[in-house]
């Protein structure tokens, strides 16, 4: 079965988009070898645009498995679904009466946390002057908050020859280059979607 997720990220401009999904077609392609070419992964900005056309595509691709990723933006609370979650976080969001739980994916609590699961990544992609003191040392990556990531990761790559962290700049390429087995044994969501996609891919 062919695989679509919409996935937030890559702002306004279709290069960013491009990027985005390059870099997350990368950390599939690390992931799931050779099956990942049934993944299509489609880049959509903003957070109410990337459940807009994940609605479109449920309802246009009706044959394939369609999945949001999304930035959780916060926590998860304990017993709550991934779509209890994201009602908490979106009210306004109803979910598509065709669709199941295991559609719906986070990234907790925000796409960072998957890059600073993998510091050697990150060390080797800045490569002189990383500092890698700012970066939170949790084996739990979404405990960090939301508010800490992206700062850490700036504070961190603020005197390498590629400047300071950028998300659309640098978090696609980082992408591409994290260990997806480091990822989801951070990362409990991670290893929810990676465990889908191969479920579904076999």
């Amino acid at each position: 079965m062919k695989i679509r997720i919409y996935v937030e990220g890559g702002g306004e401009q279709k290069i960013g988009k491009e990027k985005v999904r390059q870099g997350f077609g990368q950390f599939f392609q690390k992931a799931l070898g050779e099956s990942s070419t049934s993944i299509r992964v489609i880049a959509c900005g903003g957070r109410s645009a990337t459940f807009r056309d994940f609605k479109n595509g449920v309802d246009a691709h009706p044959d394939e498995f369609v999945i949001l990723l999304v930035d959780s933006e916060a926590r998860v609370v304990d017993g709550d679904t991934v779509w209890t979650h994201l009602k908490k976080r979106d009210p306004s969001w109803e979910k598509p009466l065709s669709t199941t739980e295991d559609q719906f994916h986070l990234m907790v609590q925000t796409m960072e946390a998957w890059l600073i699961a993998d510091l050697q990544a990150l060390q080797n992609f800045y490569k002189q002057h990383f500092n890698e003191n700012p970066i939170p040392k949790n084996s739990n990556v979404e405990d960090i908050e939301k508010a800490r990531l992206e700062p850490a990761l700036q504070n961190a790559s603020k005197n390498t020859t590629k400047g300071v962290y950028h998300k659309i700049n640098h978090g696609p390429q980082l992408l591409g280059m994290i260990d997806p087995q480091r990822v989801q044994k951070a990362s409990r969501h991670c290893k929810r979607l990676l465990d889908k996609l191969i479920e579904i891919l076999q």
